[in-house]
């Protein structure tokens, strides 16, 4: 599976400096990267300045980048809002949609798992804007999973729940993207579809267990 950045406008010298930047500090590492790499893979001329009209720094454009990203999650979680009595509905549904996210966060995942220590107020922004917003999500739909048979749900049960079952897909595409194949070959259709039956079958079992 290709790496996937954050969605970028068609053409631009500036888009391309960006999607290019990305990858290749995914790819090598912040520091290894020249600015001279990035303009050649964008498709400029190197060390010609082309990069630094649009930015004044690596720095500059890997913050961009990850700006570019998170207004592409904030995009995505609109629609999540959106459609949250869908998903809620279907966990097939939200699992295939958490794999379809984890794939468009490969790219920075990568950037930050290289040199997350140097690039902490990324990494930090990170994390509160996209991974803490992605558990919460999740604890609001095993809330709405559970409400149909608890007039209370515990909070901290709902958070933990929420960690271990996102954390199954999430656990399932970072495997895949560090070995280069998902675990026993399984197909993302077979892993959605198991992912939900456990996430139902957790909820038949709390609801058992209440009724017992």
């Amino acid at each position: 599976m290709e790496p996937q950045g954050p969605r970028q406008p068609d053409g631009g010298t500036r888009e391309r400096l960006l999607a290019a930047g990305l990858r290749l500090f995914a790819e090598r590492g912040f520091d290894a990267v020249r600015v001279g790499d990035i303009e050649q893979a964008a498709g400029l001329v190197p060390r010609r300045g082309a990069m630094y009209r649009h930015f004044k720094s690596k720095e500059a454009l890997l913050a961009a980048a990850v700006e570019s990203h998170l207004v592409s999650v904030a995009e995505a979680r609109a629609q999540y809002a959106g459609d949250s009595e869908r998903f809620v509905a279907s966990a097939e549904q939200l699992g295939a949609f958490v794999l379809a996210e984890m794939d468009r966060q490969q790219l920075i995942t990568h950037v930050l798992e290289r040199d997350g220590n140097r690039l902490v107020e990324l990494r930090d922004r990170f994390r509160q804007d996209v991974s803490d917003a992605g558990y919460r999500a999740m604890t609001e739909v095993v809330r709405a999973w559970l409400s149909s048979t608890r007039p209370a749900v515990d909070a901290r049960l709902a958070d933990a729940v929420a960690v271990h079952l996102l954390g199954a897909m999430i656990n399932a595409r970072r495997s895949t993207w560090t070995l280069g194949a998902p675990p026993f070959g399984l197909t993302d259709a077979e892993l959605v579809t198991a992912w939900a039956a456990l996430c139902e079958g957790w909820v038949a079992g709390q609801s058992a267990t209440d009724t017992a």
